[in-house]
């Protein structure tokens, strides 16, 4: 299969990476890449999921940090803001949804851990990272990557180029998926600054032994900028 408008790859590329039918785009890491529609304008708003079993099931109260990594094809014609990760314990009620609920409805029924806060994934040449963190409240077995609001709040934003198909999509690229226990709470973390008064201390966590390495910025006045915990 062919596509003029966009010199889109015959047949034997469909599937392939850098070159397939969707675009152009080396893999971030590796050889190869996922790919998924997760966004159709037509009435009934198809979209397409990634799915995948954990190797383990989760904890419940362990903080976990996802993260992955998506690419805007070269074709699609929109781009999405709120991709997100899902955490399940069974793909039955995925499945049931994508059958029979509609899509106007869905944020109704799907409340995803994990979802970008960097504005509109838009770029078709460089790859951007999603990344958060949750506490698991369920010990889940599946993740499912996707788009998960209602129609109408799909805030979708139309590319100046892509596919002159008659149902206009948005169409991405996936790769490097992680999802990493963490060994210390990140409250700390979710925060861009801290602000700190004369004479305190600051403590990222609960445990000064914190397996992580750490770089406070401006240096002046702090006993130690390397420390969990410098005094300032």
């Amino acid at each position: 299969w062919f596509h003029p408008d966009n010199n889109v790859a015959p047949a034997p590329y469909m599937a392939t990476a850098p070159l397939n039918y969707r675009g152009w785009q080396q893999a971030h890491t590796g050889l190869a890449y996922a790919g998924f529609y997760s966004y159709f304008r037509n009435s009934f708003s198809a979209r397409e999921m990634l799915t995948v079993p954990l190797y383990y099931p989760l904890e419940v109260n362990k903080q976990y940090c996802v993260s992955f990594y998506v690419s805007l094809a070269d074709t699609a014609r929109y781009a999405h803001s709120l991709l997100s990760a899902l955490f399940v314990t069974s793909t039955a009620p995925i499945q049931t949804m994508s059958n029979f609920i509609d899509p106007q409805n869905w944020t109704s029924h799907f409340t995803p851990q994990v979802t970008n806060t960097s504005g509109f994934l838009s770029s078709k040449t460089d790859w951007m990272k999603v990344e958060n963190f949750f506490t698991a409240d369920s010990a889940y077995l599946y993740m499912v990557i996707g788009e998960f609001t209602n129609v109408v709040l799909h805030d979708t934003l139309h590319m100046p180029t892509g596919d002159n198909y008659p149902n206009p999509y948005a169409y991405y690229y996936v790769d490097d998926v992680s999802v990493t226990e963490l060994d210390e709470p990140v409250s700390a973390a979710a925060t861009d600054t801290i602000i700190a008064n004369e004479n305190t201390v600051l403590q990222l966590g609960n445990n000064t032994n914190i397996n992580a390495n750490y770089l406070w910025s401006p240096s002046l006045n702090l006993s130690d900028v390397n420390n969990a915990n410098p005094t300032l």
